[in-house]
């Protein structure tokens, strides 16, 4: 028998070296695609998604990337500004992903790419 579905959720965050529209998608769609395999995500289990954004990022919603880049137009996302505090990674975006699923907690796999592995060493050691 299997597990009943909980809600749970997941964790990423990647960097970028410009702010740029062409180089945030691209690094947002590795980011976002490498969650969706290694924790076996369905767009139907989504339940919303939440970014925040390093105040030198401002050219292009990580949410709008995502919600079009794919097709996840009736999700609910949101995007708030991270503080930067000291020894933090510029150019950052992290991302939060409720859903739900039959795994447990210790299952899913959080992904940290570029110099975001920074905010967790205890992953990267």
């Amino acid at each position: 028998m299997s597990a009943p579905y909980q809600l749970r959720a997941v964790r990423g965050a990647t960097t970028v070296e410009e702010d740029h529209p062409d180089i945030l998608k691209r690094e947002l769609m590795e980011l976002f695609l490498t969650l969706i395999h290694e924790n076996q995500l369905e767009k139907e289990d989504i339940v919303n998604v939440f970014f925040t954004v390093t105040p030198d990022l401002v050219k292009i919603s990580p949410a709008k990337i995502i919600r079009f880049g794919l097709d996840w137009q009736s999700i609910p996302m949101m995007c708030s500004q991270e503080p930067l505090g000291e020894n933090m990674p510029h150019m950052c975006v992290r991302t939060l992903i409720q859903f739900y699923t039959n795994k447990t907690p210790e299952e899913m796999v959080h992904v940290y790419l570029n110099r975001a592995t920074d905010l967790r060493p205890d992953l990267f050691q």
